[in-house]
């Protein structure tokens, strides 16, 4: 999917709104009066987690600052202390990796909000929990969805098997209600 995409342009402006909205909350009222910029935590510098921060910078009116994990929250230790000198009023964190670090980083940080995005089955890394500055964008296409394309490109399929772990059991439930 290219940034001309429409609903490339779609997923964005999402992002923007709820950007907004946590602008709009308390907590994020106070880190913005502080600086207004926005930290873009990429997990690597893949050209997809490139792409995606190029899009967003060229979206939002504030200012931007990547920080890249380079695929390690430990291959640079002062990473962290270079993102929270910056002062954000948002980190968008781009990856599994960015998203956990953000978590992590942010855990006695809770005025400043994250958006974590392009992250597969994001419910196994408890992105969610004891963390009430984080909200994400889903990066699964729903099991419905999956099975009307499967029946429009394959019509004569009756049974498909399915990979299964104890991370996809939400995934496992929302397929059977939907197959059903």
């Amino acid at each position: 999917m290219t940034g001309n995409h429409p609903l490339y342009k779609i997923i964005l402006v999402l992002i923007a709104l709820t950007a907004i909205v946590f602008r709009l909350a308390e907590p994020a009222r106070a880190a913005a009066a502080n600086s207004g910029q926005i930290a873009i935590l990429l997990s690597d510098s893949s050209e997809a987690y490139l792409q995606q921060a190029t899009a967003f910078k060229e979206e939002v009116i504030l200012p931007c600052q990547l920080f890249d994990l380079q695929g390690d929250i430990q291959r640079d230790p002062g990473l962290k202390d270079r993102l929270f000198a910056s002062r954000p009023a948002l980190i968008y964190a781009l990856g599994a990796k960015a998203a956990y670090a953000a978590k992590l980083w942010t855990k006695d940080h809770q005025e400043i909000p994250v958006i974590f995005a392009m992250v597969l089955n994001w419910q196994r890394y408890n992105l969610l929990d004891n963390n009430h500055n984080i909200v994400g964008i889903a990066a699964e296409v729903a099991p419905g969805t999956q099975f009307a394309n499967l029946t429009m490109f394959s019509p004569t399929v009756k049974r498909i098997g399915l990979l299964y772990s104890p991370y996809s059991t939400q995934i496992l439930t929302q397929a059977k209600k939907d197959a059903a």
